[in-house]
């Protein structure tokens, strides 16, 4: 891992700086100044490309040299009452049905709340794209884990379901390793649920995923829980 940090440390620097280059002519190429149609074609396509070149690298980074996490006591249910909102304004869920479902008086996540909303957004993005003709999208919140007395509780879980098409039991040994995909070519870097897992992982929390074939699949956090008696 330090020697994969090192070599995405020197791609972010080396490659980062001719690709912004590139990035700078390509807007040049496509704007409104130009009166060649397939000109501005051409430079809106280098400017994709170069984003996600971009993308990849950033997300390569963010892999083997994940961020420090401020760990605190999060509401999960508020969390992912606002992470919904977000991408409802910004449209992510037309043609979606999305239920919640949250544990009353459910013990705060130890977590750090950005980095757990960059995990949820991306787990409902992905369900979004596994349900192109709409479905249904539920993300529930409970208790898991040791309860004595009602002190305390060992864990928060949070289930990310969808109705969508289901990934090959073949694949998914493989979800969250490094660069597998299982979307076409051009609409994923494979490193987002690799990211996802770091995370929680960091927060001593675990992730897994169970689906079937035309049925939909469900992703499972499990993260350490907060209680009376402070953190388990």
């Amino acid at each position: 891992m330090a020697s994969i940090g090192l070599l995405a440390a020197g791609m972010a620097h080396e490659v980062g700086t001719p690709l912004a280059a590139i990035m700078g002519y390509a807007e040049l190429l496509e704007g409104d100044g130009q009166e060649d149609a397939a000109s501005r074609d051409y430079g809106r396509r280098i400017s994709q490309e170069c984003a996600r070149i971009d993308r990849i690298v950033r997300g390569l980074l963010d892999y083997s040299r994940p961020r420090n996490s401020d760990v605190e006591a999060v509401d999960i249910p508020r969390l992912i009452a606002d992470s919904i909102e977000l991408m409802t304004q910004q449209g992510a869920f037309k043609g979606i049905r999305v239920n919640t479902y949250f544990e009353e008086n459910l013990a705060p996540a130890l977590a750090d709340g950005h980095q757990l909303q960059q995990v949820l957004i991306n787990l409902m993005l992905n369900s979004r794209d596994a349900m192109p003709d709409g479905g249904r999208l539920t993300v529930r919140a409970t208790s898991e884990g040791e309860n004595r007395a009602g002190l305390f509780r060992e864990g928060v879980r949070v289930d990310v379901h969808d109705s969508g098409s289901g990934i090959p039991s073949e694949h998914l040994e493989y979800l969250f390793e490094p660069f597998f995909t299982t979307k076409p070519p051009g609409r994923g870097t494979g490193l987002g649920l690799a990211i996802a897992a770091r995370i929680i992982e960091g927060f001593g929390g675990s992730i897994d995923v169970r689906s079937t074939l035309g049925r939909g699949s469900c992703f499972t956090l499990r993260l350490p829980a907060i209680s009376k008696k402070g953190a388990r």
